[in-house]
């Protein structure tokens, strides 16, 4: 049975440029056995360090907490204090938030003296858990905890405030964890309330209204801009229905959307229900069904990814007795209204409890439990550049298993928790989605015939550095994380580092490396002077003067501003002068910066005295880079291959919607 719960330009390629990941995997799960393990919740910062917290008893007993730094091992459990459940009414779980830094707060409840309490534990970034302190008085009754960070490295916190008649507060720390007093953003009777913050620091808080006098229930929410007031609250359901389970999503501009369940006032099929407005400061608009009818939806969830793209998930069946159910997903596109895309993700026997996170590329990971013969926890992945969600898969399978929760990095990396009652277990694993984090990329300029070090650090979220290797861009390669070369000829050498993780994944990053002509040596030594009168020895003769300085090497970018058919310029474009032959093709970098309006597209020419040596088309969206590779026609490699250095005429036409294509000229050495 289901139970509904309360200007176009191109430019020398000089900064990281991530590969599309090769063999994203989900890894095996680490088993944390407790007494009474279970409710876990689960956080990750967009750099992947990540935080678990659990309960480990059933109406008391401890507060457990493992961390695990990006690439690093699990810190823990530790114990963070105790906690205490109310028996007649829902669990209060622990919650946790970790900021960019790596700091990370846990919050739970308490109850002493018939009071409920609010707990707190702070964990310094590279330190340890701090001991529970009280957020709220000892005399009063609050519960039901929320936290998450925003991108300035404070955190946010809500929880309800009263017993028979409660009201949402909320709540405001820095990055030291010292929250201040809290303030109230909804009148009483609430229900269900959820918090949501984009990284600049815009909330809403969501909740259910009870009204006591009517009977019914409805959607509510507020919202605040970063670092401001919340607004008045704002009815987003009909007041003489009922409603449940709202929650709210914001997106990186500040605009918020919230789902629920709507509910008629007789039997329990519901329908999934979303509003959204327009900005901090503005209202809801009208309400969409996202839900198909008349199946019973239930346990909604959103989330939101950096373009601004929404998504809901829901589970539904036929009637709220039906043991076969389903999982959907419906789209908000950054553009705004109308919701498109509705997916089927799964259908089994008690698909229930949607979860789903989205990261800043655009990729989103859903979890949901099931139970076919045993229980089960499954999964379900989104690519950045896809738009639905690929077969779900199964995580894990035992007699009690449930309670999945989700997050993701900003790399697309996923983390992911869940729990057992036979044994009591909570399980905690990862999605390896992306390559290493390549940083501290040392590539130095010097002279042709000077050793040159080139240096790059590489750490992965999940998996470790299975290699890096390096290609210098005059046909010789290096590999690991320090390594030597020297050029043998003056120029601008493209310089690409490719770092794999442990199961496959890739990331590259280039650089132009820009070499000169070595100096002038010192000239010769004077002859030594004729012998002098009456036959004493001549003075030896001077030293000669320094010989001229050697000649530098060839300018590594031009910039060269594109004119149009009126005559005024277009665009500049950024191109360096010096490409280099691989194999039968002649690779040359361009990019196209994220002002662009429109995507870079193109065709570009080569050619020598009048002939032409090869020609290659372009693509590159806008704040992307890459290699352009030229195909030489046959005899063209000859010319370009014999260890010269050869000048000959690039030619660039750049596509413009509905107006002429604008040329290019410029002389570029080919390294042979």
């Amino acid at each position: 049975m289901r139970v509904v719960v309360a200007a176009l330009v191109l430019a020398v390629l000089a900064c990281a440029a991530p590969a599309a990941s090769a063999s994203p995997t989900w890894l095996s799960p680490t088993t944390f056995a407790e007494d009474g393990a279970e409710l876990p919740n689960i956080a990750a910062n967009p750099s992947g360090d990540s935080a678990v917290v659990w309960l480990d008893g059933t109406l008391s007993g401890t507060v457990r907490a493992i961390f695990r730094p990006a690439g690093g091992p699990i810190v823990g459990p530790t114990t963070l204090g105790t906690f205490d459940q109310n028996p007649s009414t829902a669990p209060s779980e622990a919650v946790v938030a970790v900021n960019p830094a790596g700091d990370a707060v846990a919050l739970w409840r308490t109850i002493e003296a018939g009071h409920s309490i609010i707990q707190e534990s702070f964990r310094p970034a590279g330190g340890d858990w701090g001991p529970q302190q009280a957020l709220t008085p000892a005399d009063e009754f609050n519960g039901f905890p929320q936290v998450q960070a925003d991108g300035s490295g404070g955190f946010v916190a809500m929880w309800a405030d009263g017993e028979a008649s409660a009201q949402a507060v909320v709540s405001r720390a820095g990055s030291d964890g010292q929250f201040g007093p809290p303030d109230p953003v909804s009148g009483g009777n609430v229900t269900g309330a959820n918090l949501a913050i984009n990284a600049d620091g815009d909330a809403a808080v969501a909740w259910i209204f009870a009204d006591p006098n009517a009977g019914t229930s409805f959607a509510e929410v507020v919202t605040a801009p970063a670092g401001g007031s919340f607004g008045p609250q704002q009815e987003l359901s009909p007041k003489n229905l009922n409603a449940a389970g709202a929650v709210p999503a914001v997106a990186p501009d500040g605009r918020t959307t919230v789902v629920w369940t709507q509910l008629p006032n007789t039997g329990n099929t519901g329908t999934t229900e979303a509003a959204s407005d327009s900005g901090p400061g503005t209202s809801l608009g009208d309400t969409q069904i996202l839900s198909e009818q008349p199946l019973d939806a239930a346990q909604p969830a959103v989330a939101v990814d950096g373009s601004g793209r929404f998504t809901a998930a829901w589970d539904q069946a036929p009637t709220a007795s039906d043991l076969t159910s389903q999982i959907f997903v419906n789209v908000l596109p950054a553009t705004g209204p109308p919701w498109i895309g509705r997916q089927l993700v799964a259908t089994g026997a008690e698909v229930l409890h949607p979860h789903v996170a989205a990261a800043p590329d655009g990729s989103s990971i859903l979890t949901f439990d099931g139970s076919d013969g045993t229980n089960q926890v499954h999964a379900a992945v989104r690519g950045p550049a896809q738009s639905a969600y690929g077969p779900d898969q199964l995580l894990d399978e035992g007699e009690t298993l449930g309670g999945s929760k989700i997050a993701m990095d900003a790399q697309g990396n996923g983390f992911a928790t869940w729990f057992s009652n036979q044994p009591h277990e909570v399980q905690v694993t990862g999605f390896d989605a992306a390559g290493p984090v390549l940083s501290d990329v040392s590539v130095p300029g010097g002279d042709a015939g000077q050793s040159l070090a080139f240096s790059v650090t590489a750490r992965d979220v999940w998996s470790e550095v299975r290699s890096v290797d390096w290609d210098f861009g005059d046909g010789s390669s290096g590999s690991g994380t320090a390594v030597t070369h020297t050029y043998a000829a003056p120029g601008a050498y493209p310089v690409v580092i490719r770092a794999v993780d442990g199961v496959g994944n890739v990331t590259e990053v280039h650089r132009t490396v820009q070499v000169t002509g070595s100096g002038g040596g010192t000239g010769p030594a004077g002859a030594n002077g004729s012998n002098g009168s009456n036959g004493s020895n001549g003075s030896n003769g001077s030293n000669g003067t320094n010989g001229a300085q050697g000649p530098p090497g060839p300018p590594g970018i031009v910039l060269v501003p594109v004119v149009g058919p009126s005559g005024t310029p277009t665009s500049r474009v950024l191109i360096s002068t010096v490409g280099s032959v691989v194999g039968n093709s002649v690779r040359i970098a361009l990019a196209c910066p994220a002002s662009s309006p429109t995507s870079c597209t193109g065709r570009l020419v080569l050619s020598a005295s009048g002939h032409t040596l090869g020609a290659g088309r372009f693509r590159l969206a806008p704040g992307t880079h890459r290699f352009v590779r030229v195909r030489l026609r046959r005899g063209a490699s000859a010319l370009l291959s014999d260890g010269s250095t050869t000048s000959v005429k690039a030619e660039i036409a750049l596509a413009r919607t509905g107006l002429p294509a604008l040329g290019l000229n410029k002389t570029v050495r080919v390294q042979g």
